[in-house]
């Protein structure tokens, strides 16, 4: 568990004053579950263990912060799939993504330490709730682990929150994040790509209508059962109107749910920023949205960006195209490993 701090948008210089943040969510619990997944040598502490399960022990739940991890493990920071209304931390990318740097380095340096975020899902918690939760554990993380190489990834809604939040760090802790890897993000609310209308109903894992509905429920923008319906209550929405508008004003507050709006564009083309990752199924309703994502930092000369499409759809693009994946594995267990 790490402590929820409310607050951290404020303190992260994200908002000016707490009135803009929407308040209908719930706040009542103080803290943010995380999973923790490692090998036992990168934990320096006497652990009460409960059972075995899939491969893996289990210990009791505890305070991450009464945990003394090695510093020579880098952490990777996970958030789930599931378009912010399902899902949880056992989501298979989560193991995955532990699972990329299985190489030789990692005997070397006690493993990798994943922490998947368990934030809390709308629409009972619509945003910037799972925003404030992953920036709370970010936080947390950075301040208690400093001596810790950081990196953090996502799938899906996750790939968002991986790049916003990753973006947040680059402008608050420069030089601190070594890595951000967004699998199949969504990160444009219209969802008006061709992508997405090539693909439907198509799509099995993410039909259209599926898209449409999350956004709304993410939004607090009411059930639409129609495209049309939703992008035009989408527009009139005092607090998404100017979404898509690089001169928005309120571009602090949109740049958590559409994170290529306003990029830390000095921090990104600096010698310590972090490597972007960005993966792509071909078949992905969500194709454009990570092309989208790509193109924008492309444009700003940001070059330490790197995208791979890979053949499939949602998800499971991972798996049917081993001849990219494992480009895109070897790239990033170089950044990770180095």
């Amino acid at each position: 568990m790490v402590p929820r701090s409310s607050n951290v948008l404020e303190e992260w210089g994200i908002m000016k004053t707490s009135d803009d943040i929407p308040s209908s969510f719930d706040d009542e619990t103080s803290f943010v579950e995380v999973e923790l997944t490692c090998p036992r040598s990168a934990i320096n502490s006497e652990l009460n263990f409960t059972g075995n399960g899939f491969g893996f022990k289990k210990f009791e739940t505890c305070a991450l912060g009464d945990l003394k991890l090695s510093p020579s493990s880098p952490i990777l920071l996970h958030s789930h799939g599931g378009g912010f209304v399902i899902g949880g931390v056992r989501d298979l990318c989560a193991y995955l993504a532990y699972s990329l740097t299985t190489t030789q380095q990692v005997k070397e340096k006690n493993g990798i330490i994943l922490l998947s975020v368990n934030y809390r899902l709308a629409p009972e918690n619509p945003f910037p709730a799972c925003v404030i939760d992953c920036i709370s554990v970010a936080d947390f993380v950075i301040k208690n682990f400093s001596k810790s190489d950081l990196h953090i990834s996502g799938f899906s809604a996750g790939g968002n929150l991986a790049s916003v939040v990753g973006m947040e760090i680059v402008r608050k802790f420069p030089g601190k994040l070594k890595s951000i890897v967004a699998i199949n993000p969504c990160v444009n609310p219209r969802s008006k790509s061709i992508s997405i209308h090539m693909n439907w109903v198509s799509s099995y894992t993410c039909p259209g209508k599926w898209f449409v509905w999350l956004w709304a429920a993410y939004l607090q923008l009411g059930e639409f059962h129609d495209y049309n319906s939703f992008i035009e209550k989408l527009q009139e929405h005092d607090l998404f109107k100017e979404l898509g508008d690089e001169k928005s004003t309120k571009s602090n507050i949109l740049r958590m749910i559409q994170p290529q709006m306003d990029l830390p564009i000095k921090e990104l083309r600096s010698n310590l920023a972090p490597k972007i990752f960005v993966i792509n199924g071909t078949a992905d309703p969500l194709c454009n949205d990570g092309e989208e994502l790509v193109d924008c930092l492309i444009n700003k000369q940001v070059t330490n960006v790197k995208s791979y499409h890979l053949f499939g759809s949602h998800g499971c693009c991972l798996f049917f195209d081993f001849i990219a994946f494992r480009k895109f594995n070897k790239a990033w267990s170089e950044v990770v490993w180095q």
